[in-house]
């Protein structure tokens, strides 16, 4: 396991029967490869997350706009036909 945490043999361990003994600076070692793991994990989840947020902001901008486009065309299109009377649309 160690030697797949570092990519090198993993030496400063020993196994007991329900142990493992380590030499001195072998933990402090392997505390700093778990940081740096979890700090590279943490920052891709953040990003993924972050980028999701953004697109479903994005769609909701895009269908209010879509929207106010739709009503702005209606609207004008009212006014020309001669089927409505003319009146005051827009306020």
């Amino acid at each position: 396991m160690c030697e797949k945490l570092s990519g090198r043999s993993a030496q400063g361990f020993q196994l007991g029967r329900t142990k493992v003994f380590l030499r001195a600076g072998q933990m402090a070692q392997l505390d700093k490869l778990r940081t740096e793991l979890m700090g590279a994990s943490a920052t891709t989840i953040q990003r993924h997350v972050r980028g999701l947020l953004r697109r479903r902001q994005y769609q909701r901008v895009r269908r209010a706009t879509v929207r106010l486009q739709v009503q702005t065309l209606d609207t004008a299109s009212l006014r020309h036909t001669d089927l409505v009377p003319t009146m005051n649309l827009i306020s």
